[in-house]
């Protein structure tokens, strides 16, 4: 493959790059905007794990169960993540008031143990004042 030919492949690389960068900070803008519009927050507990990236889970609303799924990697759940570290914990989830669907994991922010109580209709924001951990990686550690 001479040098002319690595430029054309590094070049079309970069621009598959570039878009795929886009229309994910498009659609992260998407739910950033539609969350600020309209959200509550609850709790979303693990259900399934079958690899280590990708994760099955559960919420309630108003005593119905909802389900849903997402890819997680090191920067949500830590660096050196289990299946295990990550399915016995629980998680704050953020979810638009208009599609149950549309939703955002609080990775970093701790559910307190003590915390038996979620309201049948979740909460409009962070209660007990609640905010990201500084380390939250430790939380791994256990």
């Amino acid at each position: 493959m001479d040098s002319k030919e690595s430029q054309v492949k590094i070049i079309i690389l970069l621009v598959l790059l570039a878009i795929f960068h886009i229309f994910y900070v498009r659609q992260e803008d998407d739910i950033t905007a539609k969350l600020e519009e309209c959200s509550f927050y609850t709790i979303m507990e693990p259900r399934i794990m079958h690899s280590s990236d990708y994760l099955y889970y559960d919420f309630y609303y108003d005593h119905k169960r909802y389900s849903s799924s997402t890819t997680l990697g090191s920067e949500d759940v830590g660096i050196g993540h289990t299946k295990e570290s990550v399915m016995r914990e629980r998680y704050w989830i953020q979810v638009y008031c208009n599609d149950f669907k549309t939703d955002r994991i609080l990775w970093k922010i701790p559910v307190p143990d003590t915390l038996k109580y979620i309201p049948p209709k979740g909460w409009k924001k962070i209660p007990y004042g609640l905010k990201e951990e500084s380390v939250w990686f430790k939380r791994w550690r256990k």
